[in-house]
């Protein structure tokens, strides 16, 4: 995908791994998390700088709620997000909109639409063909 300002990002889904994981490649270093990788060190989250340096994270638990382990309660708290924003004005500016979270969606379509037919998609175009087409 590619951003202004020549930004790109690559986003990799496999059904191929033992476990849900992450892996975010940047410019500073690599920082791996998830299910996969905590059965194999015991970790939630490695961070590697590109310098060498590596560093290993444990997430605890609030409380000893097990009941929020997976994902760490994220799909509860994005559902609670949605909710919220749909029947509450949104004044946390760290909270997701549903406006935010539709665009996501898009650019999600929008990729699959390009991994499908082989050709660059505008996302802005594309957002807009399936307005258009109420899709």
């Amino acid at each position: 995908m590619a951003f202004e300002d020549d930004i790109t990002a690559t986003f990799t889904m496999t059904a191929f791994e033992s476990g849900r994981h992450i892996e975010i490649y940047g410019s500073k270093g690599i920082l791996r998390g998830g299910g996969y990788y905590k059965k194999q060190s015991g970790d939630d989250i490695h961070v590697i700088e590109h310098s060498g340096r590596e560093k290993s994270y444990t997430v605890e638990v609030p409380n000893g709620d097990e009941g929020n382990v997976y994902h760490g309660g994220g799909d509860a708290g994005l559902i609670g997000d949605l909710f919220e924003g749909m029947t509450e004005p949104i004044v946390d500016k760290n909270s997701s909109s549903l406006t935010a979270s539709l665009h996501r969606h898009v650019m999600a379509f929008a990729a699959e639409e390009t991994r499908v037919t082989g050709k660059v998609v505008d996302v802005a175009d594309f957002q807009e063909d399936a307005m258009r087409l109420g899709a």
